[in-house]
Parts: C-alpha cells; sequence; structure tokens
C-alpha cells in the first residue's frame, strides 16, 4: 500500500530534474551554512522553503497540459492588472513602489515571470498554422505592457528577467533573424547610449545610471557605490584555483562581503572552493538547464515546447546576471543566484516553473524513443520526430514477405483459436491494398490467443495525447468499455515497426490498437457480421479517425474473416485478467470524446503538380521535421483513408517542416466540414493555404 502511494505521488515527477535540482540544493546548504557563519536556523529555514516550493511544484507537476493553456491567460490578466493596481496604489519602500497589499502583502512582478512565458506560449500555440510577423509584432505588444509597468517600479532586475522569459518564447517560436538581428543592433545601440551619462539619466533612474557607472569603475567610490562589486571580485580571485577551505574564507568571515547568503553568495563559493568549486556548481546548472531543455524537445505540443524552452534559459539568465554582476562584468541588479542564494520567493518562482516542465513532460507522447535519427538538429527537428513517434507506432519500409517477428511471443497463452487463418492469392498477395502477407508462415493456425492477464501500466504509453485536432485521454481502467464501431487491420507495412509500448509490431501475433484502453490490456472482438469472436491484446494506439473503433493485426482480421476486405463493424469489450468473457459493461460510440488539443508536427511526400489558383486551402493533419516521419505519417494516413480521400492527400516542404495535407479545398468552410467528416467532430482544424 506505501508502495503504490508512493508511485502515485510521484508517477508525474520527473526524477532526473529533481535529481539535479536536489544536488544544486544541497551544495547550497554547504556554502550557505559557512555564509551565514554557521547559523544552522538559516539553513534549516532554506530547508523549510524547499519543503514549500517543492510542495508547489508537486501540484503544478499534476496539472495538465490542456489546464495549463486554458489559466495562461487568466493568469497574465490577473498580474497585469495586479502590476497596475501596484502603479496606483502600491507601497513605498525603500524608493520603490514594487508590493501591493491586499490582506497579505505580494509582489506582482513575480507572478509574471511564469505568467508572461505562458501567455505567449499560448499565443503562439493558438495560431500555430497562420504564424507571420503580425502575431510577433502582437507578442512583442504583451511582453511590452509588463516589463513596463516593473521598469516604472523601479525594478530593473526583475523587468530583465520577465523581458528574458518573453523573449525566449519569441526565439523558439521562430523569430525571423532579420528581426533577431535587427534586435540585437539595436540592443547595442542602446548599451552604447547608456553609456554617456547624460543620455543615461533621460532613459533612466539615476540610480541605475549610477551602477552602470560602478561597473565600469568601481574605484571611483570604493566605499560607496562600488563596494559590493570590489569586494566580490576580492573574494573570487583570492580563492585562486582550489579555495580556502569550507569555513575559511577570510573576506566572508570578516564581513566583507555584503549580502553574502543572498545576492553574493557567489563570491562566498568562489573563495572557499575556489575556480575549482565554481566549475562544479556550473556542471550542475548545465544538468538543470540541459534536462529542461530535453523535454521541451520531447514535448508534445507548441505550447510545452515554448514554455518548457523558455523555463530552462530564464534558468541560464538567471545564474549568468548573478555571476556576472558578483564578478563585476555585469551592472549588480539585485537577481539571485538560482536555486543557491537564501530567499523562499525565488525557490518558489524557480520550482513552480519545474513544475511546468514536469507537468509538459509527462504529457509528452506515448513511447519514448530509444533510438532516434536526427537527434543531432535543434530544438524543432527533435520536436518533430518526437511528435512523429506519438502519431505513429512506427512506420517505415518493410519487407515485401514480412516474416514472424523473432523473439516475441505473447505475454500468456489462452486456447488455440477455433479459426483458421486461410486465403486465396490473388495478385500481389490479395489483401486489401495488398497489405497482407505473400504467403502465411508455418504454423498460423496454432497460434494461441493471449491470456487476460494482469500486467504492469506501460509508463507512457498511457498519457493524454492529441492527433488530428482531437485529444485523447486513455483509460487505466480494465473491463469497463463495450465499443461498436469498424475494425480495420495492420498488414505488413507496419510489420517490425515500433508500438506504442515500445514493443515490434508482429502481424502474425494477436495484437491491436485502440485509442484509448489501457496498454496493455485485453479485449474481445466480435466480428457483428458472422459472430467470430478474438481476444487480442492492446499494445498500440490508433485508429484516430471517424467511427474507427479498433485497428486489428493481420492474423486477429484473418480470423475474423475481413482481411479480404479491409474493414468490418465489430463490438470491443475490454477484458479483465482472467476473464474469458466480457462482463457487465457500458456500452459507447465508436468515436473518441472531443477535447481541446494541438496540432502536430508532420511528414514529408512531395505535393503533386496540381495547377492551383492560389485561393485554395487544406487540411494540415500533420507537420514532421524529418521527410522519412513524413512518409510514414503518410502511408498510415493512406492506409485509414478512403481511396477517393488517398488521392488528394500530398506532402509539403514549407522551410525545415514537411507538412501532411488533404486537399485542396475551394474555402474553409469546405475544408473544415471535410475535417468533421473524418474525425465525427467539428474542429478548429489546421486549415493553411
Amino acid at each position: 500500500m506505501i508502495r503504490h502511494l508512493w508511485q502515485r505521488l510521484t508517477r508525474n515527477i520527473d526524477p532526473w530534474l529533481l535529481l539535479f535540482t536536489l544536488l544544486v540544493f544541497v551544495y547550497s546548504a554547504i556554502v550557505l551554512y559557512s555564509a551565514s557563519n554557521r547559523d544552522f536556523d538559516r539553513v534549516l529555514n532554506k530547508f523549510a522553503h524547499l519543503a514549500l516550493a517543492c510542495g508547489v511544484m508537486w501540484l503544478i507537476a499534476n496539472i495538465s497540459q490542456q489546464t495549463l493553456m486554458r489559466l495562461a491567460p487568466i493568469i497574465y490578466i490577473v498580474g497585469v492588472l495586479l502590476l497596475i493596481g501596484v502603479a496606483l496604489f502600491g507601497d513605498v519602500s525603500k524608493g520603490a513602489r514594487r508590493w501591493l497589499d491586499i490582506g497579505i502583502r505580494i509582489q506582482p512582478s513575480e507572478l509574471l515571470k511564469i505568467g508572461l512565458p505562458l501567455m505567449l506560449a499560448w499565443y503562439f500555440h493558438h495560431f500555430e498554422a497562420s504564424l507571420n510577423w503580425r502575431h510577433f509584432l502582437v507578442a512583442t505588444v504583451l511582453m511590452v505592457i509588463p516589463v513596463g509597468l516593473i521598469l516604472k517600479q523601479p525594478d530593473l532586475g526583475t523587468a530583465m528577467m520577465v523581458a528574458a522569459a518573453g523573449f525566449y518564447v519569441l526565439y523558439f517560436a521562430g523569430l525571423s533573424w532579420k528581426l533577431l538581428v535587427a534586435m540585437i543592433v539595436a540592443g547595442c545601440a542602446l548599451v552604447f547610449a547608456v553609456l554617456d551619462w547624460d543620455t543615461c539619466n533621460r532613459m533612466l533612474h539615476e540610480y541605475q545610471c549610477q551602477r552602470i557607472a560602478t561597473m565600469l569603475d568601481p574605484m571611483e567610490d570604493p566605499l560607496g557605490s562600488g563596494y559590493h562589486i570590489i569586494q566580490g571580485t576580492i573574494a573570487i580571485g583570492s580563492g585562486g584555483l582550489f579555495g580556502r577551505g569550507w569555513l575559511g574564507g577570510t573576506q566572508t568571515h570578516l564581513d566583507f562581503i555584503p549580502e553574502r547568503t543572498t545576492d553574493f553568495i557567489f563570491a562566498v563559493l568562489g573563495e572557499e572552493f575556489g575556480l575549482l568549486g565554481n566549475i562544479v556548481l556550473l556542471v550542475m546548472y548545465l544538468l538543470v538547464i540541459g534536462r529542461g531543455l530535453m523535454i521541451a524537445s520531447r514535448a508534445s505540443t507548441l505550447f510545452g515546447r515554448l514554455i518548457c524552452g523558455s523555463i530552462s534559459l530564464t534558468f541560464f539568465t538567471y545564474a549568468f546576471v548573478n555571476m556576472g554582476m558578483v564578478s563585476g562584468i555585469l551592472p549588480v541588479v539585485g537577481v539571485p543566484l538560482p536555486l543557491f542564494s537564501y530567499g523562499g520567493t525565488a525557490m518558489v518562482s524557480l520550482l513552480a516553473g519545474f513544475g511546468i516542465l514536469m507537468s509538459v513532460h509527462k504529457d509528452r507522447t506515448l513511447m519514448k524513443g530509444k533510438k532516434m535519427a536526427n537527434w543531432k538538429s535543434g530544438i524543432g527537428d527533435r520536436k518533430t520526430l518526437l511528435l512523429a513517434l506519438l502519431l505513429l507506432a512506427g512506420c517505415s519500409s518493410a519487407p515485401r514477405q514480412p516474416a514472424p517477428v523473432a523473439g516475441w511471443t505473447p505475454q500468456a497463452a489462452g486456447q488455440p483459436s477455433p479459426y483458421s487463418c486461410s486465403y486465396t492469392p490473388r495478385g500481389n498477395g490479395g489483401f486489401y491494398k495488398d497489405d497482407g502477407p505473400l504467403d502465411l508462415p508455418a504454423g498460423i493456425n496454432d497460434i494461441p490467443e493471449p491470456l487476460p492477464r494482469a500486467e504492469p501500466l506501460h509508463r507512457w504509453a498511457n498519457n493524454p495525447y492529441s492527433v488530428l485536432g482531437q485529444d485523447f485521454t486513455p483509460t487505466r481502467t480494465v473491463g469497463e468499455l463495450r465499443q461498436r464501431g469498424t475494425a480495420s487491420w495492420y498488414g505488413r507495412k507496419f510489420h517490425g515497426q515500433k508500438t506504442s509500448s515500445g514493443e515490434t509490431y508482429d502481424m502474425f501475433q494477436m495484437t491491436a490498437a485502440h485509442p484509448t484502453l489501457p496498454i496493455p490490456s485485453y479485449a474481445r472482438v466480435t466480428s457483428l457480421k458472422n459472430g467470430r469472436s478474438v481476444i487480442v491484446r492492446i499494445n498500440d494506439r490508433g485508429p484516430f479517425l471517424k467511427g474507427r473503433a479498433i485497428d486489428l493485426s493481420f492474423l486477429a482480421a484473418c480470423r475474423l474473416g475481413y482481411a479480404m476486405n479491409g474493414s468490418t463493424e465489430v463490438e470491443v469489450v475490454s477484458l479483465a485478467p482472467g476473464e474469458a468473457m466480457p462482463g457487465p459493461t457500458m456500452l459507447i460510440a465508436a468515436k473518441p470524446a472531443p477535447a481541446e488539443t494541438s496540432a502536430l508536427p508532420a511528414p514529408t511526400r512531395n505535393e503533386p503538380a496540381t495547377q492551383l489558383t492560389g485561393n485554395e486551402v487544406f487540411l494540415q493533419l500533420g507537420a514532421f521535421g524529418s521527410r522519412a516521419n513524413a512518409e510514414n505519417f503518410h502511408a498510415h494516413l493512406a492506409r485509414e483513408l478512403d481511396d477517393p480521400q488517398t488521392a488528394r492527400l500530398v506532402i509539403h516542404q514549407a522551410g525545415p517542416l514537411y507538412r501532411v495535407r488533404l486537399g485542396p479545398f475551394p474555402d474553409r468552410a469546405t475544408a473544415l466540414a471535410e475535417a468533421e467528416k473524418l474525425t465525427g467532430q467539428k474542429l478548429n482544424a489546421i486549415v493553411t493555404r
């Protein structure tokens, strides 16, 4: 029971990200003990901050990605309204108006560190199919509003971090290199402008200009504004290669380093642990950032990729700015060293971001890719490759005459089937769309049906996912579903490829693909045409089209007697372990329940040279960074679509992406009507020109 409870509590927690975070935290606690003059209570308080932050992280990690998308505009709007409230009614402290008293004293600018990238990621996700420069302009306005309000407080450090978080979303969304270069040139011009005192005073507050002047020449006021930088650089320099030893820093324990437990704790680390200790911290930070970017690359939606990329690089920005200001290469702006500086607010803010990373990670794909080509390319190519794996259980070219997959047997053998599998060869195999074997392997009729038994659920294959404008949420309960609809089957085109469970598809075993039944689980499939009934093991996802209930393996379809036809009407009943016949169940429709979802990445095949007028539109069914993945998805859809539709299924290359499209259609309404015919639902499908 305890083990089961522990698994439920930790199932959405990414162990690697948590491990790297705890490594940084333990390292920081060791340094904090010295920086605080052996104040153990301060260290205990830091552990209390961690406990609170981990609780927030756990709560957010258990929120679905779809819920985060729905909350994004609300969080942004509330944050901006609170910033306006600060400007009008905020409390003034040390010359700055940053706090708002609403019964409790809050600093709304902290909310925008998460709220702004969430909003921008949601915005780009919403307009993914038709992004152009106008969308980037609107996103820039959405970013400037909170940044301007924070600068007015004034709070340059927080404004920098919020602006950085927003900029990273724009960058990952595909910001044009021309605009990026223009922004860099404008930024350099701004830097040179503020180096002039008079110009700086017209643009910034006087204290901010003083910090810039101090960075350029701290010795101009060594006992005043330059004191922090001078003492920080002295401490780091005195540490040398190996440092003075833990608890042995003279600058630290003689109270020369100001704010040594918070903003300037990096100076304590450099003095006592030297360059080697700094490198250890940098390696830990790289592990955290690398894990975040890996989660971003594996996200199943554009929203997930953008928000995870932004959070990961914002963490990098925290570290870079803090180390830069302590080392004297950046102005002192009051940015803490992430996970290292003492303080609860920053800790909660950072781990809330990590909670979002984990929330996106748990919904990333149906299958964890073990061996992936094209992984050397950037984040765009990686995301599309993984999303291609989400759509398919792997669909590359297969041999014309497949052999049974070596080394794979059913989980448990049940009774021999009373139905034989036989056919009369006709043409190229004689099966529907020539997808069957050229010959049947010996002993195929001796293969028993699987025996329903309890198996541990697959870790990734039962997560929510999105396909063709629909959201699917697999159930984790067996024995409760009875469903009628059309059954199709997979043949040699997919034989030998990976399924969503990571197993290899064998067309000569009794397996099936279902959109929502648990993986693995078992189901009885009965033909409504001839009354034949077989038991199959669910180990893959699909089909995704209107009215399609289940995709069976070739052997299962052959035993039901419809391999020559391609499809038949069936009843699907989920089986509990040990069941031979289904128990009482609930009858449901064949099509999945509609849900809010995102566009998928797609594959590639050359678009036919049809004479177009330029006004036609297409339904985008997927977009991929790899041509092979596009071809695989094209083949997958061609297997499920009717012949007239298959003829209109094309692959169009647009920049680095290969888009699988259906069309052309004369207008958007016609295209959406076709999407509804395919899925049985009214969808806000992706329509492109």
